[in-house]
């Protein structure tokens, strides 16, 4: 019976890997990645039920930029409004793909470096795109990270977040054919011979990882390390937190895709300030187009109230309130004026 079950689990496994395969090979196929100038392509990967934060996430990027969202299993509603607006949409697929199968799939899609961005983050500073990649252009990296976070690999101490990022498709694919390595998640048990070899030659102890509570290489995680042996890892540029915290370059929601109130926001400060500024962002877009997310997050408290016990909580500054005060100010104007030109 255990043979039995191993063999089906395997078996749906393969299944599984082979349609993801395919789906971004239809992406990689369907997308360009190069611009008419010389700036490289911005691709922001959109969830079902945040047309909200994937609209805002827009609202901050450069205009003269090409932007591309890819709408990971959106609803043909949500993929008409983002389709009206000054941006290429691709569809991922009828399925919601992992996340490290459509950069996959963005990875194959050509040579031309680009941006990477999570519908949840929003630039603040759009001149130090080009910093980085007048910087980048310098190096043989697989890219650049600006999220940071502590690692237990022992070869690096910094880790990174996957929010914003700058890819090198040609280096990445190179090391992935050099070591047979995947993008995705990857444990010791599943990696190929080639990696778990170079990484014990690095110094990489059998059987741990870059965050040692997750138990497997994480996306990107694995092909950094691997890289570390010829010097063309991740140029970490940034040493942002994963929490909300206010800075000049870019600034993450977290929690935004699966968004929940906790009853104790002093505790879970992560999902409570996500699922605020999320909150706040969907009644602007209510107020200004309609509730175009068909009423999703609904059942959640109104942003005032959320504010009300974020505040009486000390868990967001006056300072930071003020900063989604601003945000969603600017993306209602950004909305107006969009419905304005559509007149």
């Amino acid at each position: 019976m255990n043979l039995l079950k191993k063999f089906t689990n395997r078996v749906e496994e393969l299944f599984v890997r082979r349609k993801e395969g395919k789906a971004a090979a239809r992406l990689a196929s369907s997308i360009s990645l190069k611009s008419e100038n010389s700036e490289p392509v911005i691709v922001v990967i959109a969830m079902p039920g945040c047309l909200h934060l994937t609209l805002c996430c827009i609202s901050k990027l450069p205009s003269h930029r090409k932007v591309i969202v890819v709408a990971n299993c959106c609803s043909m509603r949500e993929v008409e409004i983002l389709e009206s607006f000054d941006v290429e949409v691709h569809q991922g697929a009828d399925f919601n793909m992992p996340h490290a199968v459509v950069i996959d799939g963005l990875v194959n899609a050509g040579d031309e470096p680009f941006w990477l961005l999570d519908h949840d983050c929003f630039l603040s500073n759009n001149e130090f795109l080009t910093r980085v990649e007048s910087q980048a252009k310098k190096t043989n990296a697989l890219g650049a990270t600006f999220f940071s976070e502590n690692c237990d690999l022992g070869i690096d101490s910094v880790g990174f977040g996957t929010f914003l990022m700058y890819l090198n498709p040609k280096v990445i694919r190179h090391t992935q054919l050099a070591y047979d390595a995947g993008i995705g998640v990857v444990t010791w048990k599943n990696m190929s011979d080639r990696a778990s070899q170079k990484l014990v030659s690095l110094g990489v102890e059998v059987g741990s990882y870059p965050q040692k509570w997750k138990g497997y290489f994480d996306t990107f995680r694995l092909i950094d390390a691997l890289a570390h042996g010829d010097g063309s890892q991740f140029l970490r540029l940034g040493t942002l937190s994963f929490l909300f915290n206010l800075n000049d370059i870019a600034m993450h929601l977290g929690q935004t895709s699966r968004v929940m109130w906790p009853k104790d926001v002093s505790r879970k400060k992560y999902a409570a300030v996500g699922a605020y500024g999320s909150q706040v962002l969907f009644e602007k877009l209510a107020n200004v187009c309609g509730d175009l997310n068909g009423g999703r997050l609904h059942e959640l408290p109104r942003s005032a109230e959320m504010c009300s016990q974020l505040m009486n909580s000390n868990v967001l500054s006056n300072q930071e309130l003020k900063y989604f005060d601003s945000l969603s100010n600017e993306f209602e104007s950004w909305l107006k004026s969009h419905l304005k030109r559509q007149d």
